[in-house]
């Protein structure tokens, strides 16, 4: 089942403008649902949009790379920014449209629509849905809606309208400019106004850092964070230089769980780390059995990252916990945080992202929004507190909240994780 659907069907008429060039029928479903279906308060509803899809196309083009690239850097916060490079609502221009928002999670999309009422119109979009599917399943899609409103354009004799100066400078983007563009739309910019600044940026992280832990970065970050971070993301890969070898050879032996882009990203977390508990024969039931798997590979989560200067020439918060290189079967982890609940999360998740990296690369563990990330904590938080655990420890499906803290007492991990992962498993934590 494809995730995105856009149709257009062209409407004929008089043309005196790009907007009438580009009117048209438009549906747009996710999965099988119709999200242009909608009442009308004082007419008869119906199940597509009579508009020119003009600024639709243009909206696409002008956000391209961040569009396809940039998730969310907060999980709860509302970034009305963000919001202006992902919903559909942004490009309306006095027309109806769907609650349409396209969010990339790493190498998926996620695609959802919500309840909207448009006020002007007297027009309520009732439907609201939600699907995944891979980053090139929905650049196919709206690469075709604004090829088709370019097409017209051109037939009706428009040849330099901002749609199309937009979309030329995305079909000239060469190969090798490609990693720049995604990087810059990964903060949210578009490659063809960033500044040398964050060019240079760019190019001292990926000398130290390379590609893939250098995207990590600009997926968790701002521009100003980025900035902002750079000097300590340089730091970071000097310490990986100085850690000792952890033996990854067990893992190298066992296959990954797959990535299924149509289920949530946390759940190959989920899967990678029963899986490890199986492999290396933990015993859930004990508040040691971290420590186990951090033994048995040669990860010490009590060594720290020192000399980082985390607070100093007003760095303070970083968007990275640890980095991690994987070389062939052995890997070197840097883990930053100062508390040690939080190390021993960082190098739960440092397991995982040695698990899934290539040889020769390095990674970052952020709070991004991606499906790596999120399946990272869920590993990590799995790792510390194993949902059985949790479930064999609960009253008819409740903790009290002091359980939850004697639990993450007991295993050595934050209480966070104990909220979180009875959350997850359908447990409340409250008076019995």
């Amino acid at each position: 089942m494809t995730a995105l659907t856009i149709r257009s069907v062209w409407l004929p008429g008089e043309v005196a403008s790009e907007l009438d060039a580009t009117m048209c029928k438009l549906t747009i479903l996710i999965g099988r649902r119709n999200i242009t279906e909608y009442t009308a308060a004082r007419a008869r509803g119906g199940s597509s949009l009579d508009i020119p899809a003009y600024f639709l196309a243009e909206w696409m083009a002008e956000n391209w790379w961040a569009l396809l690239h940039e998730p969310k850097k907060d999980e709860e916060k509302d970034d009305p920014e963000y919001r202006e490079r992902h919903s559909l609502l942004a490009a309306q221009h006095g027309f109806a449209v769907p609650n349409l928002s396209i969010m990339p999670v790493g190498r998926a999309i996620h695609v959802f629509a919500t309840r909207h009422y448009a006020h002007l119109a007297g027009v309520t979009f009732e439907r609201s849905a939600a699907a995944d599917a891979s980053r090139l399943e929905i650049e196919g899609v709206l690469k075709n809606f604004i090829s088709g409103c370019i097409d017209l354009l051109v037939h009706h004799g428009f040849k330099d309208t901002p749609l199309q100066q937009a979309w030329r400078l995305v079909e000239a983007t060469a190969d090798d400019q490609r990693e720049f563009c995604e990087l810059a739309g990964a903060l949210g910019l578009s490659p063809y106004n960033a500044d040398d600044d964050i060019a240079n940026s760019f190019d001292l992280l990926v000398d130290v850092l390379g590609t893939r832990a250098t995207r990590d970065l600009c997926l968790a970050s701002t521009p100003s964070v980025l900035l902002r971070t750079t000097d300590a993301a340089q730091e970071i890969a000097s310490k990986i230089d100085a850690a000792p070898d952890a033996d990854i050879a067990a893992l190298s032996q066992m296959s990954l769980p797959d990535d299924n882009f149509h289920a949530p990203g946390w759940r190959r977390g989920l899967e990678a780390a029963r899986k490890l508990a199986r492999e290396f024969r933990l015993d859930n039931g004990k508040a040691n059995a971290a420590d186990v798997v951090f033994e048995r590979l040669g990860i010490d989560p009590s060594k720290r990252a020192d000399a980082l200067s985390l607070g100093s020439n007003g760095r303070g918060w970083l968007p990275f916990n640890c980095a991690i290189r994987r070389n062939d079967t052995t890997a070197r982890v840097a883990i930053v945080p100062e508390d040690e609940t939080q190390r021993r999360f960082a190098a739960a998740r440092a397991v995982y992202f040695a698990w899934i990296s290539k040889p020769q690369e390095q990674r970052l563990a952020t709070a991004a929004v991606t499906r790596d990330q999120q399946a990272s904590r869920q590993f990590g938080a799995e790792i510390l507190v194993p949902r059985a655990y949790l479930e064999a420890q609960a009253v008819r499906g409740v903790l009290s909240y002091g359980q939850a803290h004697d639990i993450a007492e007991k295993r050595r991990a934050s209480p966070w994780v104990v909220y979180y992962q009875a959350n997850n498993s359908g447990i409340r934590v409250g008076s019995i």
